[in-house]
């Protein structure tokens, strides 16, 4: 028997009106409490054809994509202001070459004043690449590359892209095997389209005539994870990808995060068959031939000595801690939580020592924080040594050891029975 759909909020695209200021005000409460709005949820009948489920932003751009009528996907986030004549320099990348993924030029919108600005000043052009953590990053492009451009509003080549606004043909997405399903949310879909864009006969091109507005966020009064969802879910999404597409290199993604190697990524056959199917390149090809500036600007990361948890010997509840401070500050102490994040640390068998993009120097007495990016390249080097011995973590510059209080930390002239200098690493794992 067909169910008949009540009409109303939450039928066919009716939103949910809030009455009065009463109404609104419990609603933006129970946002805040609970992560949705319990007073427009009342309002919904359960008899609708909108599914309860967040399937997220990289799945539901697949159901668009089966949905559309033309030759031709364009993928755009929904905080997005197109610029005169933008879509048709995109169609002819396409019209020329049906596996290019054509990228627009993606400006800056303010998102408290809304006012358009260019990116990009003084005709530089940028491409996009990627850190061994999967973090986004844009470089100017290569010599190689521009002495490859008769004009200067020629498109180019790049190895990656943002991810939210692009134009591929259908057919060849679909060929590909479209997003991976496994990837849920977002976080990583615009690697694995661009790996294997790449890897399996395609090219990827930033399109300079193409210039799309993005409107970034602004302060977030809220958590973007959705209730009862995986907080680690964009870690899962970057570890599939790492599994499919990276092959041996997939072990540098997991030097920069040690703590990820136990997540559950699911099953990966049925896309390592697709690539096998496509006939797809090796990562390393893709490495020497489209992103060979990797090699320059993050090289290979060496392998972890240690890593995880720092809780000291004398105050056995105090963990370093980098606090959330910013690069120009100094890490500290406190009590030890169990959980990674401003407590999870790395040193690596070249001295450094870091957390996330954060590289740890002395500074005096202290230990201060810069970006592990210096001169427009990470050099995965440092100054400090951790003696299994004796347990002291020692800056060979300064010739002192990591210390604490149980308020914070210092650098003191190394003494081996000094447990207040002596440090326990531990392994934490998210899961």
């Amino acid at each position: 028997k067909n169910l008949v759909k009540i009409p109303g909020p939450g039928e066919n695209g009716e939103g949910v009106s809030l009455k009065d200021g009463e109404e609104k005000q419990r609603g933006e409460k129970s946002v805040d409490d609970y992560g949705f709005n319990e007073v427009a949820n009342e309002k919904i009948s359960l008899d609708r054809h909108a599914r309860d489920t967040r399937v997220g932003l990289v799945e539901a751009r697949v159901v668009g994509a089966r949905a559309a009528q033309g030759d031709v996907i364009v993928i755009l986030d929904a905080h997005c202001e197109c610029v005169t004549n933008w879509l048709a320099p995109l169609l002819t990348r396409i019209a020329l070459n049906r596996k290019t993924l054509a990228v627009p030029i993606v400006d800056g919108i303010e998102w408290n004043t809304l006012q358009h600005n260019s990116a990009y000043f003084g005709g530089t052009r940028y491409r996009g690449i990627w850190e061994w953590g999967f973090l986004y990053k844009e470089t100017e492009i290569p010599e190689r590359e521009r002495n490859k451009m008769k004009y200067p509003t020629e498109p180019y080549k790049s190895p990656t892209h943002a991810g939210g606004l692009l134009a591929i043909d259908k057919k060849w997405f679909f060929e590909l095997g479209a997003y991976d399903p496994d990837i849920k949310i977002w976080g990583g879909e615009q690697y694995e389209l661009s790996f294997k864009v790449w890897m399996c006969g395609g090219q990827v091109e930033w399109v300079t005539c193409s210039h799309v507005g993005h409107l970034y966020r602004g302060p977030r009064r809220r958590s973007m994870h959705p209730r009862g969802g995986n907080l680690h879910q964009s870690h899962i999404n970057h570890l599939r990808v790492a599994e499919i597409w990276m092959d041996d290199y997939k072990k540098y993604y997991l030097r920069r995060h040690p703590n990820h190697i136990q997540l559950d990524m699911g099953d990966t056959s049925e896309y390592k068959a697709l690539r096998q199917r496509l006939n797809c390149s090796s990562f390393k090809w893709f490495l020497d031939n489209v992103a060979y500036e990797m090699a320059e600007k993050y090289p290979l990361p060496p392998a972890n000595l240690v890593w995880g948890e720092m809780r000291n010997d004398q105050h056995h509840d105090i963990c370093a801690d980098t606090l959330g401070n910013g690069f120009g500050g100094t890490i500290g102490a406190s009590g030890c939580h169990g959980q990674g994040g401003n407590q999870l640390f790395r040193l690596n068998v070249e001295g450094e020592w870091s957390s996330d993009e954060h590289c740890f120097v002395s500074n005096g007495d202290f230990v201060g924080t810069q970006h592990c990016v210096q001169m427009g390249r990470w050099i995965p080097k440092g100054e400090w040594k951790y003696d299994n011995q004796t347990r002291q973590m020692r800056s060979t510059k300064v010739s002192k050891c990591l210390v604490t209080d149980g308020k914070r930390l210092s650098l003191e002239p190394c003494q081996n029975n000094n447990q207040a200098q002596q440090w326990k690493w531990k392994e934490i794992y998210v899961v």
